[in-house]
């Protein structure tokens, strides 16, 4: 293969590191400690990932296995997609050290098209995600969050971080995937993509042992203490056990061949991932290791049975070994379908008895039904481009309250990869994931088939412990959308990256050749959903769709019981009224500084004047206005609490607007 020109390792390397740059201050949490560890840490895996390809790998891979739970080490109440950023950083400084390695001939990387293609969708849905949430309307005027999204008083702020990073973690799948591909040529590499698992197995299996032997505390969101469920290292419980039950059959792979040393550390780490899994009380991990343990034992066991030369026993038990595979895969589904009306199968409910004091928010048989119902209503309102990445969980509650006439009190991710692609991206992100599973299953079918005599055993050992994994989260997706976790999609790519390589037959000519056109029509398609959502918000009415205020956090008391909000740099009330009349805003000045502050006043987008309030001052701003219109309201200087950790840009403090119609003469 052709070694590409050095602006494409250029481009690579400022895209990355761009893109960590801009993912730190949107999708990590306003708190300067912490941002400011992990941005050195950034720079720490972008320096070693230039200096040494392997020793970046290993040192990202711990770094993001560690970093969900990370916020919750600075005291912060949730935890944070910090591993996109450091992922990010990492991926850049891969690159780079591409750039210099002139003898270095490039990999083969046969589904990074349609990694990069299903990401592109991803990332496209994206922006269509992020209007919806911010409305153009309010983006041209530079009207800050908060913002109502939903029936539950949802803020935009927060979903649109969310949003970012979900965009991201595709990305560091398809970035990781291109990187081990050019890792895992050689032995020597393959051995350091074995390493990669080992650590992203031990670190948090390590921290769990710890944690259960009381010598480290048990870092985790407060909902899930409620339900003793640990998440270890990993941003949530369900990441940690669906990680932990996928790393189980390739871990078997690494234990079943290599050096002791390497022998005796897989084996410790299967240990170690039991623990997470058991910890996390994960349903989703315990059908994750069971799918694909239960294949890798079963490949495992066919080929000991084959033996190495061809003949009617070998293809005896490959037939014996393609049946044990099948009735796996069968019993992995039935364990993953939800039963009647979206209820846990009985096995699952039984088991999960054993463990649970009491079921989840959220994912009770009610719950799980209306999510999947919510998705589908949701998809066929808006075929083509979906609602847009990460609004499900913007949509669900009035969704939900249309399909059940209750609103429900909860909200979460769409409850299955499949069914939340077609509801937020519609056929456009269909048609990639479509595409990229077309890719995958071939090759996974075959690394589960027994291997030619003579080939180093090593090799089909790697393959079919990363198909079982794949196959295992592939299952997952039936009932979570577990993509959404940096630590998945890093999982995802490195495993893919481990796979063999597609044989040319028809099924390969087809998609090499039909492929680029599905994945433009579909980024097309995406492009006009995003476009489509730029002018559906657009109007006051889509703003102020949830609440009459945007730019305004929320209610708040005064120690002599007066209730205010703080207004942002730039504040936006919706006046309903109709007709003539006077408009009276209560604004009062309390910023630490003691400045006078100027409130420049619109309505319609008309500029009406500027009024000085000086410090601690109350004015009611009057205004004649016909309405109904828009009050926006600019104040200078703004300012940030200081020593409280509170990061907002606040303005002033404001009460509800009035509306006096004028009388009649």
């Amino acid at each position: 293969m052709k070694r590409p020109p050095p602006y494409v390792f250029v481009g690579a390397t400022l895209f990355w590191g761009g893109l960590a740059a801009a993912l730190l201050p949107n999708v990590l949490p306003s708190h300067l400690l912490y941002r400011t560890v992990v941005a050195a840490v950034s720079v720490v895996l972008f320096g070693v990932a230039c200096g040494a390809r392997r020793a970046g790998l290993l040192l990202a891979v711990g770094a993001i296995s560690v970093a969900g739970v990370s916020a919750l080490a600075f005291g912060l109440p949730e935890p944070a997609p910090a591993g996109v950023v450091l992922g990010c950083a990492a991926l850049s400084g891969a690159a780079l050290r591409s750039l210099y390695e002139l003898r270095d001939v490039p990999a083969t990387a046969p589904f990074l098209p349609l990694f990069r293609a299903f990401w592109a969708v991803t990332a496209i849905s994206g922006v269509a995600g992020f209007v919806w949430l911010r409305t153009s309307y309010l983006l041209l005027r530079g009207v800050p969050p908060p913002r109502a999204v939903d029936a539950l008083g949802g803020d935009a702020g927060p979903l649109a971080a969310s949003i970012l990073a979900i965009a991201a973690s595709a990305g560091l799948a398809a970035g990781f995937y291109h990187a081990v591909r050019r890792l895992t040529r050689d032995a020597r590499g393959r051995r350091a993509g074995d390493a990669a698992l080992l650590v992203a197995a031990l670190v948090p299996g390590l921290v769990a042992l710890l944690q259960r032997l009381t010598l480290l505390p048990v870092l985790r969101a407060e909902r899930w203490a409620a339900w003793d469920r640990s998440q270890a290292t990993f941003t949530d419980p369900s990441a940690a056990g669906v990680a932990a039950g996928i790393l189980v059959a390739p871990l078997l792979a690494i234990a079943a061949t290599g050096s002791r040393t390497r022998r005796i550390l897989a084996g410790l780490a299967v240990a170690l991932v039991l623990l997470v899994l058991a910890d996390a009380g994960s349903r989703a991990g315990l059908v994750a290791g069971l799918t694909s343990g239960g294949l890798f034992a079963s490949w495992t066991l066919t080929r000991a049975v084959a033996g190495a030369q061809e003949g009617v026993r070998r293809r005896f038990a490959a037939s014996l070994g393609a049946l044990a595979v099948l009735a796996t895969l069968a019993f992995a589904g039935a364990l993953a379908w939800p039963a009647n009306e979206g209820e846990r199968p009985v096995l699952i409910s039984r088991i999960s008895a054993l463990f649970e004091k009491g079921g989840t928010p959220g994912t009770g048989a009610p719950d799980r039904v209306l999510l999947y119902a919510a998705a589908a209503e949701m998809f066929r309102e808006r075929p083509f481009w979906g609602v847009g990445l990460g609004v499900f969980r913007a949509e669900f509650p009035a969704q939900a309250a249309r399909l059940s006439g209750t609103a429900p009190g909860f909200s979460d991710h769409p409850p299955s990869l499949y069914l939340g692609v077609l509801a937020e991206s519609g056929i456009a992100g269909g048609l990639v994931l479509a595409l990229l599973l077309a890719g995958l299953l071939p090759v996974l079918s075959r690394a589960l088939t027994l291997p030619a005599p003579g080939r180093d055993p090593e090799d089909p050992l790697r393959e079919a412990g990363a198909a079982s994994a794949l196959v295992g989260l592939l299952v997952v997706f039936l009932f979570g959308a577990h993509l959404v976790y940096p630590e998945i999609a890093l999982l995802f790519g490195l495993l893919a990256a481990r796979l063999p390589e597609p044989r040319d037959g028809v099924s390969s000519r087809l998609l090499h050749a039909a492929g680029p056109v599905v994945a433009a029509g579909a980024i097309g398609l995406a492009t006009i959903g995003a476009v489509t959502r730029i002018v559906e918000t657009a109007t006051p009415r889509e703003a102020f769709r949830f609440a009459p205020r945007a730019g305004v956090h929320t209610l708040e008391r005064e120690s002599s019981g007066r209730p205010f909000r703080w207004s942002s740099r730039h504040a936006a009330f919706l006046v309903a009224e109709t007709g003539p009349g006077v408009l009276s805003l209560p604004v009062r000045n309390a910023g630490p500084s003691r400045e006078t502050v100027t409130l420049s006043l619109f309505f319609d987008d008309v500029f009406r004047g500027a009024v000085r309030v000086p410090a601690n001052g109350f004015r009611s701003i009057r205004l004649g206005i016909v309405g109904p219109g828009v009050l926006r309201v600019v104040v200078e200087p703004s300012f940030v609490p200081e020593g409280s950790g509170d990061s907002r840009s606040l303005g002033v403090e404001t009460q509800e607007p009035t509306f006096e119609r004028k009388r009649r003469e």
